[in-house]
């Protein structure tokens, strides 16, 4: 079952206990190959921010996103751990490569 978080749109409670650190951290793990060619990379966010949990606590601890376009498209892939409302990765990377709305994935 996929929660979806439209544009600014609703919470989602990604809260995760023992998590330290920056308030949230994000990570893209999966890439549209047709959109990122040769630059296909991980990607670590918040911008700007001076600490991060490890790649590892985000893969293991995280919950599972993906950014999808205005086609219904998912053009990136990521986990997320942290006190967020849920929209960050769209804010922070995916409304700026073309992405509408973001979706979790319930286990």
């Amino acid at each position: 079952m996929l929660e979806t978080s439209a544009e600014h749109g609703g919470d989602v409670d990604v809260q995760n206990q023992g998590y330290s650190g920056a308030a949230y951290t994000w990570v893209i793990t999966s890439i549209d190959s047709a959109l990122a060619g040769a630059d296909a990379q991980t990607v670590v966010g918040p911008p700007g921010s001076a600490e991060h949990a490890s790649l590892a606590q985000v893969i293991r601890e995280g919950r599972w996103f993906r950014l999808v376009d205005t086609y219904g498209i998912a053009r990136y892939g990521g986990f997320i751990v942290g006190d967020c409302a849920g929209d960050e990765p769209l804010r922070d990377y995916g409304h700026k490569r073309g992405c509408a709305r973001i979706e979790y994935e319930d286990w």
